[in-house]
């Protein structure tokens, strides 16, 4: 019986040794958490974490919440349980704590009126940039612990699944963080990166998440054509990083259940072509999809959606102002 046991003690100690021998991977998430989290979080989970966790990898979940309380977010309530579906550690700022100190930064560095945004929409992307700071923050203490660094908004639904096999490389690369370029820009010679995916080595995606610290102190040069997209390829310039875009693609899930999808706008293409319907949904492969992403899972990914009544296709305040740009590029320019 004392041998059975000693054998059994013997194997569990084994087991511990060889799970804390394993590499760890920071997987963290920013933002209004609560807003989809039911609907993204089992995607997620499977087309994100898992591949992580097959390759070898521990991965640690951290998020970082803005705790809307009882303000609405796409005109639903949201209900804050809904973050006890990720194992994992979330520390959660409310959301009016979070306005006093964009106010406060705003006051004092006087760099908050200097990009494309106004209003309720400038408001919720500095949000969302003092979320990702935070998170930054933490991973940049905590940078040690991981051999990579994994960061997507918790309102991203996956559409394709990440391929392990990059990950070796991420070690590796002192100079490079992975992205995707769904929503990268490229418009009037102002270049843009799609900001809400990161991978790499944890310093440098840190450096990364924590821009807005680095556009407040004005390391980070502005003008009034800024976006968010801008404002990422600068933090990559800044930091003397490159951007390696994967062959991922994502729609953001509303509160409402309606996953929209967020294309890239090169060269006014997408208006050119009409491609901001939703009957044309289905067209979007010749102008918004990588060439290597794996076509198969994605269609499968869009049609289900599509089934559910929950595929969609919308032009977004901000894009509603390109679109007129590029009316006037296309008449000047004879398309």
């Amino acid at each position: 019986m004392h041998r059975i046991l000693c054998v059994c003690l013997i194997c569990i100690g084994t087991v511990s040794v060889l799970a804390e021998n394993k590499p760890r991977v920071f997987f963290g998430m920013f933002g209004v958490a609560a807003r989809s989290l039911k609907w993204t979080w089992p995607v997620i989970k499977q087309r994100m974490i898992d591949p992580i966790e097959k390759a070898g990898y521990i991965v640690d979940i951290v998020v970082m919440n803005n705790d809307t309380q009882h303000d609405l977010v796409d005109g639903h309530k949201l209900n804050q349980k809904d973050l006890a579906r990720i194992p994992g550690r979330i520390i959660s700022t409310r959301q009016k704590d979070i306005d006093q100190a964009i106010t406060t930064d705003c006051r004092e560095h006087q760099q908050c009126s200097r990009w494309i945004y106004h209003g309720k929409i400038q408001q919720n992307a500095y949000r969302q940039m003092w979320m990702e700071n935070r998170l930054g923050a933490y991973l940049a203490k905590h940078a040690s612990k991981y051999q990579l660094a994994c960061v997507i908004g918790p309102d991203f639904y996956p559409l394709v699944s990440l391929s392990p096999e990059v990950l070796p490389t991420l070690v590796q690369a002192e100079k490079i963080v992975a992205g995707f370029s769904q929503s990268d820009t490229d418009l009037f010679g102002k270049k843009g990166y799609s900001n809400g995916f990161y991978l790499g080595r944890p310093d440098r995606v840190a450096s990364i998440l924590k821009r807005y610290d680095a556009i407040m102190q004005k390391k980070i040069p502005r003008d009034a054509l800024d976006n968010y997209e801008t404002l990422v390829y600068k933090a990559f310039e800044h930091a003397n990083l490159e951007r390696l875009a994967l062959p991922m693609h994502f729609c953001k899930m509303r509160a409402s259940g309606q996953c929209q999808w967020q294309a890239n706008i090169r060269h006014c293409d997408w208006l050119r072509a009409g491609r901001f319907t939703q009957d044309s949904s289905w067209q979007l492969l010749g102008n918004g999809v990588s060439e290597n992403v794996n076509k198969k899972e994605l269609f499968s990914s869009w049609k289900a959606l599509d089934k559910e009544g929950r595929w969609q296709v919308q032009i977004s305040g901000e894009n509603t102002l390109i679109q007129r740009l590029c009316n006037g590029v296309l008449s000047l320019t004879g398309f």
